[in-house]
């Protein structure tokens, strides 16, 4: 577990930026595991944009070679010693979740998620373009990406 899994969880929030790689069980999602789930923003509104990760890699890549999906969407993660993760890793930046605080703050204090590391600013500027350039991502979300990151 990380260390800033021990603190108060107002602190353990404070602590979460673009790029904090959260573990837990996704409710809206259709697995029943827990799951790594990549920060890319808070909005305003306190809900936390995520993409949820998956170690079948193989699998994914198949998926979008059947569909005809934009690989350009697909950003395939190493594990690092920063990052948590113990293999490489997918994300499908034709999904996402907008998940209220609210949630994880009741996943925090029950001891279903943790935090596994923090991403390499490169996988996080690649998952953020490939939500950019996927056709299944709104415009309201699109939108809300360009505001964030355009202050940087």
């Amino acid at each position: 577990m990380s260390p800033v899994f021990s603190c108060p969880p107002e602190q353990y929030f404070s602590l979460i930026e673009p790029g904090t790689i959260l573990y837990f069980v996704n409710d809206e999602a259709d697995s029943p595991e827990s799951h790594p789930h990549i920060v890319i923003l808070k909005d305003t509104s306190n809900k936390y944009l995520l993409c949820m990760c998956t170690s079948r890699v193989t699998r994914r890549m198949e998926i979008f070679e059947k569909l005809e999906k934009d690989f350009a969407t697909l950003v395939i993660i190493q594990p690092d010693g920063s990052n948590g993760l113990t293999k490489e890793t997918a994300v499908d930046c034709n999904n996402y979740f907008h998940l209220p605080e609210s949630i994880l703050f009741d996943k925090f204090t029950n001891g279903v998620l943790s935090t596994k590391g923090t991403l390499q600013p490169e996988y996080l500027e690649q998952i953020i373009n490939g939500l950019l350039l996927s056709d299944e991502i709104e415009g309201e979300i699109k939108e809300l990406l360009n505001l964030y990151y355009s202050k940087s």
